[in-house]
């Protein structure tokens, strides 16, 4: 009975911790939505409009040189940015050339929409999104032939590897806790109201964990 009031406790602080989290997030966006595009305000995903004024940010680039550069008026862009209207793909070509970034990443790209059917067309996702990101592998030969070998794959962005590592993190763990609330009723330790209740607050405490990791609109450098 120690274990599981201890447990019910903790999984019940993380989740205060993390409403408390979204809730000063969420006034901060009330106080500040004026000042703030689409995506800054969390309305996912990125606008075309918000992927230029991205870009453009990052290239330290303002409106008006853009313009001149890629023959695009400065006022069509500023209707982009601000997502009063779509470019066209061969303005979207343009201004990919003089941001010397490729066209597709104006674009929302959705895996489920794929044709995923072989493990070559999974190899081919796998390929583009290791070409653009760049990636250190490592691979080791299992010495029991009934074994498969053990690969691993390292960005050369930092940070990606951070978030992955915290994606799998809090991964492991919610199926960590999601089995220890099992084997609790299981053997008889909880009631299955009390199981119902740890087991929404787990699932709510993953749900949150999770978005604020895939919810990461830092751009990548």
């Amino acid at each position: 009975m120690l274990e599981q009031g201890i447990l019910f406790v903790y999984l019940v602080s993380q989740l205060y911790v993390y409403f408390l989290y979204t809730s000063i997030i969420f006034f901060i966006f009330q106080n500040n939505s004026d000042k703030m595009s689409s995506a800054e305000k969390g309305g996912f995903p990125m606008t075309i409009g918000d992927r230029i004024k991205a870009f453009r940010t990052l290239k330290q680039m303002t409106q008006k040189t853009l313009a001149q550069l890629s023959g695009v008026s400065e006022i069509s862009i500023k209707k982009y940015e601000a997502g009063d209207r779509n470019p066209k793909p061969e303005q979207v070509r343009k201004i990919a050339e003089v941001l010397q970034t490729k066209e597709s990443l104006f674009y929302d790209i959705n895996l489920s929409d794929l044709p995923l059917l072989t493990i070559g067309d999974a190899m081919a996702v796998l390929k583009q999104l290791i070409d653009v990101l760049g990636v250190t592998p490592s691979y080791t030969k299992s010495i029991f032939e009934d074994k498969s070998p053990s690969v691993s794959l390292t960005f050369h962005n930092d940070d990606i590897n951070k978030s992955l590592h915290d994606y799998f993190e809090t991964t492991q763990i919610y199926h960590n806790q999601l089995g220890k609330i099992n084997e609790m009723l299981d053997s008889n330790q909880i009631p299955h109201e009390e199981y119902d209740a740890l087991f929404k607050t787990t699932e709510t405490m993953y749900e949150l964990q999770l978005r604020r990791i895939l919810e990461n609109r830092e751009l990548i450098e």
